[in-house]
């Protein structure tokens, strides 16, 4: 995998202890970003890999993530998303046909 991806992130929970035995240095490690290292062939990632052309409409569509939106982004913004996010779906398949080739790839391992 490269070492930046361009991905979708919608989402208001954020990972700050890993459980029990998850990570390194005997899980003592805390994730506060989308990817963190976890060790030489492990990584914890927090993003939206199954965006599409309709997702963000689609879940605009339930009333608590339409709300988190505004809160988060501002009216206009939030009302303007699906546009903003358009001209990155190219981008954002790459990124999941990359995953899904690597996770094929070390399953296979």
């Amino acid at each position: 995998m490269p070492e930046r991806l361009q991905t979708f992130q919608w989402h208001g929970a954020e990972i700050t202890t890993l459980p029990e035995g998850g990570g390194g240095a005997g899980g003592k490690c805390g994730l506060r970003r989308a990817g963190d290292p976890l060790g030489a062939s492990r990584l914890g990632m927090q993003f939206h890999i199954e965006i599409t052309e309709t997702t963000v409409a689609d879940w605009q569509e339930i009333p608590a993530y339409a709300e988190s939106l505004r809160r988060a982004l501002g009216e206009a913004r939030a009302a303007g998303l699906a546009a903003e996010v358009a001209p990155h779906l190219d981008a954002f398949r790459a990124t999941a046909t990359r995953m899904n080739a690597a996770l094929a790839r070390a399953m296979a391992g």
